[in-house]
């Protein structure tokens, strides 16, 4: 399961990369086209939890509250994508994934093995 959160936390990243640049893009045509609406933004802010999850998802993988924090991430991500997406179909796109993403790390919290930490006596 570490090694899924590692590659889950690296395509995080990439992706988030991807999804800001078309999130920027998108700004960009909705202020040339005077379009009056938001979803530039909305994709940005939710590439920008994706990438914090991302890294959280791999300095984190072998905590139990590194995997409830990157979930809580992907669903506050999912959470914003889905706002935007009754005016654009890729952030619905967007939505789905971060939650795929939510979903191996929510499984994740009670499937792995985590070690207990040493107790002073």
């Amino acid at each position: 399961m570490k090694t899924a959160k590692l590659c889950l936390g690296i395509i995080s990243i990439i992706l988030s990369m991807m999804t800001n640049l078309y999130s920027c893009t998108l700004s960009i045509s909705e202020m040339a086209n005077e379009m009056g609406t938001h979803i530039g933004a909305l994709g940005m802010v939710s590439s920008f939890f994706f990438l914090c999850a991302g890294i959280v998802g791999i300095a984190a993988r072998s905590s139990k509250g590194g995997a409830v924090a990157t979930t809580l991430l992907y669903v506050i991500a999912m959470l914003i994508s889905g706002v935007g997406s009754f005016q654009a179909d890729i952030l619905f796109f967007f939505a789905i994934m971060f939650l795929c993403f939510a979903i191996v790390f929510f499984i994740s919290i009670f499937t792995q093995k985590y070690s207990k930490p040493l107790q002073k006596v």
